[in-house]
Parts: structure tokens; sequence; C-alpha cells
């Protein structure tokens, strides 16, 4: 009986009033415009340091967002720090799910990173499945903007 009263509070709201507002919605979140398989979309995106210092950028799993790193905004002492949600995630626009394939990811992460660093290297942190696929998309598709460093560790 423990969750029931979570589950009649629940009960009473709709879906939306579930989860918070995105960058559609609240045009004051920080947030740019990209070009994904020729369509504009809206994504959140946070940029913290000297906009001169090298730029590393930071994605997160699939069905996530950026708040599990907020620690590494300690990182912008030294770096160009850019956090962003993935399109249908976070506070990003919502899309449907036919433009969530591995192309259309990797293009999209490539779009980010010519928006934040256009003539520079990037240095692409991240984890998942489908980051770690979108990396490797990436590099066979813009070989000379990319290069791939992966770790793993139990």
């Amino acid at each position: 009986m423990t969750g029931w009263p979570l589950w009649g509070l629940t009960a009473c709201l709709s879906p939306r009033d579930l989860v918070p507002p995105t960058v559609v919605d609240d045009p004051a979140l920080p947030q740019a415009t990209i070009t994904v398989a020729g369509r504009e979309r809206s994504i959140h995106l946070v940029e913290l340091g000297d906009p001169e210092a090298p730029v590393l950028m930071i994605t997160h799993g699939s069905a996530s967002d950026i708040r599990p790193y907020e620690a590494l905004e300690a990182l912008a002492d030294d770096w160009r720090v850019v956090f962003w949600d993935l399109r249908g995630n976070g506070l990003s626009e919502r899309v449907p799910a036919d433009e969530l394939d591995p192309e259309d990811m990797a293009e999209e992460m490539d779009a980010v990173r010519r928006l934040v660093s256009p003539n520079a290297p990037t240095i692409l942190m991240g984890h998942s499945c489908d980051l770690g696929a979108m990396d490797l998309m990436m590099v066979g598709s813009w070989p000379f903007h990319a290069a791939l460093g992966v770790g793993y560790r139990w």
C-alpha cells in the first residue's frame, strides 16, 4: 500500500504535468536550432567557460538528459563545456520516433559540433549504446573531424 498515495496523486495529473517544459514551451531556456535530415529542430544547449578554450561536448545516454553531468560544470575553468539534450530528450523539442534512427542521431551530433566548434577540434564525451553508435557513425562519416577512444572498466 505504500505506493497508493503517489499513484493517487499522479492519477490526477495529465502526463504533460509530469514533464518539464521544453525549449518549444519555454523560450527562456538556453537553446539552439540545428538541422537534421532536412528538418529544423530546437535543442536544449548550455555552454560554459571561455569561448576560446578547447571544446568538450558532453552527450547524455538515450532516454536521459544533461542533468547527470552537472558535476562536470567544474571543467569550465579550463574548457568550453557544451551540454545538450538530444532531440526528443530532456528539455529539447519532442520529435517522432522515425527521426531517432542512428544515422540521424550521428548527423545531429555533428550538427551540434559544427554549431559550437566549426573550425576547431572538439572532444566528444558521453556514454550508452546510442552514444557509442553515434560516435562510430560520426567517425565513419566524418573521419577528418573525429577520432574515437573507448574506455570500458568493470
